[in-house]
């Protein structure tokens, strides 16, 4: 089985008194060119978690979200404010694993 959320909240209150496999969060973050040019200069950030739900009952389930966290662009305003944002909620879940004991490595579990 797969549960799909798609805000970090959301993942994290799937993850209330759960357990979750060698206690690990997967989070990756994604720059993406947009539109089509030679040289892009827009990128839109998408931030990806997953973990696998390990539940009382000895099942077993993968807990993937996707947010969608803005635009990062390389022009004269270098704003870079999608990255920000996936950092911020990155930070958010490192909190949340921490206080579990739990870690977050890098990578995005797939099936």
């Amino acid at each position: 089985m797969r549960v799909t959320c798609h805000s970090v909240e959301e993942f994290l209150e799937c993850l209330q008194g759960a357990g979750v496999l060698e206690d690990t969060i997967r989070a990756s973050t994604t720059r993406s060119p947009e539109g089509s040019e030679k040289v892009p200069i827009v990128f839109s950030v998408v931030l990806h978690l997953s973990t696998v739900v390990q539940s009382s009952d000895s099942a077993e389930y993968l807990l993937e979200a996707g947010m969608d966290c803005g635009f990062d662009y390389e022009d004269a305003s270098q704003d870079s404010a999608g990255s920000v944002k996936a950092a911020d909620l990155r930070i958010q879940v490192i909190e949340f694993a921490n206080a579990r004991g739990w870690k977050v490595l890098p990578g995005i579990i797939d099936i």
